[in-house]
């Protein structure tokens, strides 16, 4: 029953996204061999794979404890020619505004790329990453620009989510990179904004030509410079719109993952049965 009324409370708390399409969802608790499923509409499920050099180590674990049941785990013993992934060689074509949301457990925060995506028909590259700045911090960021070099599409970076390594570090915090009209990106950590600037700096998706969506780094082939990050992943979703921060402060304040889109649709309709109920009573 307490789980009952945690879902339902979650639906009313994401119904200022009821207008928002889940298009990609990794929860990775449906993992079967090396295709982690997307839940959200089947068509971006992504394969795990690692590359190990001479004297490196390379790896992935499919079971483990994540934010919300099983994570992802990704292992890279020097964040560059050796690492984990999950890749899917297709990605959908994002309009002008959307919103990557996912949660991170790690203690490495330099020099590695969480999520990069690339789609040719959608004109951009995004990449979001963990990234040290002279003079300002160790943190996250994220990047927007052109997918080709016609640079129709402004490369924007989002200012540095200042990590504290020792007080943040081995804890879960979510991420969310919101982009609006193609122009501006800002990056929510644990629910604090920050906001786009107007630095070039940072990590590109890496080989050109590449198209999909790929978490754990960023494209390459083996044994080139992939930035792959060490640490754990849960909870993946790219949402159609770009999300406010109310709407992100739900997701990061919810004790329970993003809902399937089929579960969404029953949870939403015994929502409106409890509220009819409840009005028929007064």
């Amino acid at each position: 029953m307490k789980m009952q009324i945690y879902l339902l409370l979650f639906v009313a708390c994401l119904t200022g996204i009821s207008n928002a399409t889940v298009l990609v969802h990794y929860n990775f608790d449906d993992i079967s061999g090396t295709t982690v499923t997307d839940t959200a509409s089947g068509l971006y499920d992504a394969t795990l794979g690692s590359y190990s050099q001479t004297g490196q180590t390379g790896s992935y674990t499919t079971v483990g404890a994540g934010k919300y049941d099983d994570g992802i785990g990704f292992y890279s013993s020097n964040g560059s020619g050796s690492g984990g992934w999950a890749l899917a060689d297709t990605a959908p074509v994002l309009g002008r505004s959307f919103t990557f949301s996912f949660w991170i457990n790690t203690d490495r925060w330099t020099n590695s790329a969480w999520a990069t995506y690339a789609v040719a028909a959608s004109g951009a590259k995004m990449v979001i990453y963990s990234n040290t700045d002279a003079g300002v911090g160790t943190g996250l960021t994220a990047r927007l620009y052109d997918y080709s070099a016609t640079d129709a599409i402004p490369c924007v970076t989002s200012k540095l989510a200042t990590m504290g390594v020792n007080a943040e570090s081995n804890v879960w915090h979510h991420v969310a990179a919101v982009v609006t009209d193609l122009a501006d990106i800002t990056l929510y950590v644990d629910g604090v904004q920050y906001l786009s600037g107007s630095s070039t700096s940072g990590y590109g998706a890496g080989t050109a030509n590449m198209d999909g969506l790929k978490l754990g780094g960023r494209f390459g082939a083996n044994g080139s410079n992939n930035k792959y990050v060490s640490g754990s992943m849960d909870d993946f979703a790219i949402f159609d719109t770009a999300l406010n921060a109310e709407q992100i402060a739900d997701i990061y304040e919810s004790s329970m993952p993003i809902p399937e889109p089929a579960t969404m649709c029953l949870l939403a309709c015994g929502l409106a049965m409890v509220s009819s109920r409840k009005n028929g009573k007064k």
